[in-house]
């Protein structure tokens, strides 16, 4: 099959940084600084996007350093992800919050987020309502819930309708259960809140947490008012947001999710989002970006004709027999 030439690689800072966990809060390498990461990403020539975390990696204080060092470094900005997660206020949920005032505080971060990443040329702004869902039966109203998740992204949407809102749904984590878990609650959401700068990100780590078919996702959501906006791809077990490397457990699945992204003409980021506690950064990113490109060389062996056979048949065993031919070699 043909498939397109060039595709944009990015990464978040993330995986750059010390790489903490809860077992290890200071990082399994050393503290460094923004410019040291945009400095290590610059090492690995495919990759031209950033994904910034608010607070973390921009602020007000910072935001025109960040312009600059993104020209020094060649780079641009793919997207950057409000701090509605990890704020102890928002314990009890950011804009689903019982309290007012930690609601207003998730507006205004919202709002900074939405101006910073305008400031530096930032199409995407990530929301992940990582606190907005509950721990135990009876604890939440779930339609109010619901209906503050509406009245929130309607007024992050017109807040500037120039930069997209893209939601990144997750099953759970830190919440015991996310109102935004899945594909398809998420985008019941969203037409709901009705605005045409309104869309998803797939993570397919979180993907696979929600038990999706990461490829069959990446129909569902062209098909049903083409609100795909952005991609993070990992991987892992299944049980667990782990961010491990791509391809790493699940080979053919990711290999069906790249071919659906360019059957459905997705041109946005494949950001690498993972954590690599005990691997050199700059080399794991190298050979995710390796593993994409070999597995996207495995689609050009594919056979458009011999694929739409087996679509108009159902047919497993010629889907098995292909991937036989094509991918193990």
């Amino acid at each position: 099959m043909k498939i397109s030439e060039e595709i944009k690689f990015g990464s978040t800072l993330a995986l750059f940084g010390a790489n903490p966990d809860r077992f290890l809060a200071e990082g399994y390498k050393d503290t460094n600084t923004v410019e040291d990461r945009l400095k290590m990403i610059s090492q690995v020539p495919e990759i031209k996007g950033v994904d910034f975390y608010r607070g973390w990696d921009i602020n007000s204080e910072n935001v025109e350093i960040i312009k600059e060092l993104l020209d020094k470094y060649n780079l641009e900005p793919a997207a950057v992800t409000a701090n509605i997660s990890s704020m102890r206020e928002f314990a009890l949920g950011s804009v689903c919050s019982p309290n007012k005032s930690y609601r207003e505080l998730a507006w205004q971060e919202i709002k900074d987020t939405i101006d910073q990443a305008a400031k530096i040329n930032c199409k995407i702004v990530n929301l992940w309502f990582g606190q907005d869902g509950y721990d135990y039966c009876f604890q939440v109203d779930y339609m109010d819930s619901f209906r503050k998740l509406v009245k929130a992204l309607r007024e992050a949407a017109d807040y500037n309708p120039d930069v997209t809102i893209a939601i990144e749904y997750k099953p759970k984590e830190p919440r015991k259960r996310l109102f935004m878990a899945s594909a398809a609650v998420t985008l019941t959401v969203i037409n709901e809140v009705n605005r045409s700068n309104v869309g998803i990100i797939i993570d397919t780590g979180h993907a696979f947490n929600a038990g999706e078919n990461i490829a069959e996702t990446v129909g569902f959501l062209k098909i049903f008012g083409d609100k795909l906006r952005y991609v993070h791809i990992n991987d892992n077990y299944k049980t667990w947001d782990n961010d491990m490397m791509v391809g790493s457990i699940h080979v053919i699945e990711t290999l069906e999710f790249l071919y659906w992204l360019e059957r459905t003409d997705y041109n946005g980021f494949y950001t690498l989002d993972m954590n690599p506690y005990r691997e050199d950064a700059v080399e794991a990113a190298k050979e995710n970006i390796a593993i994409i490109k070999k597995l996207r060389k495995v689609l050009e062996r594919l056979d458009e004709k011999d694929l739409n056979k087996i679509f108009s048949k159902n047919d497993s065993l010629g889907a098995l027999a292909m991937l036989r031919k094509n991918l193990i070699r």
